[in-house]
C-alpha cells in the first residue's frame, strides 16, 4: 500500500528506497515469515500479494537492519495485531472520557 506524504515523513528520509531494496534484494520478493511471493497480477482468489517492511519494535524511525522484516500483508497484520488493538483500545477510552 502506498504511503501518504505524512506517513513518509514519519518513516524518515529514504524510507521508500530502503524498503524497496529490502523487498527486492534481501527478501528476493518473498515474505520473510511465510514465503509468499509478491505478485503483480491477481492470484486465484482475486488478490495481489503485496509486501511491506515491518518495524519489529513498532518504532518507525528505527531503520536498523535487524529491526526490519519484509512481510506480506497478512503476516504484517498478524504481527501488528496486538499493538493495533492496544492503540484502538486507548482511542476508544479517550472518546468515552471526553
Amino acid at each position: 500500500m502506498p504511503l501518504s506524504k505524512d506517513k513518509l515523513l514519519k518513516y524518515g528520509a529514504g524510507w521508500k528506497l530502503l524498503s524497496l531494496k529490502l523487498i527486492e534484494e534481501r527478501a528476493k520478493n518473498k515474505c520473510e515469515r511465510c514465503g509468499n511471493e509478491r505478485t503483480t497480477e491477481n492470484t486465484r482468489n482475486g488478490n495481489r500479494i503485496t509486501l511491506n517492511v515491518c518495524h519489529l519494535d513498532h518504532n518507525h524511525l528505527n531503520n536498523n537492519d535487524d529491526n526490519l522484516m519484509v512481510m506480506c500483508g497478512k503476516c504484517h497484520l498478524n504481527y501488528d495485531r496486538k499493538d493495533n488493538m492496544k492503540r484502538r483500545w486507548k482511542r476508544e477510552i479517550k472518546e468515552i472520557i471526553i
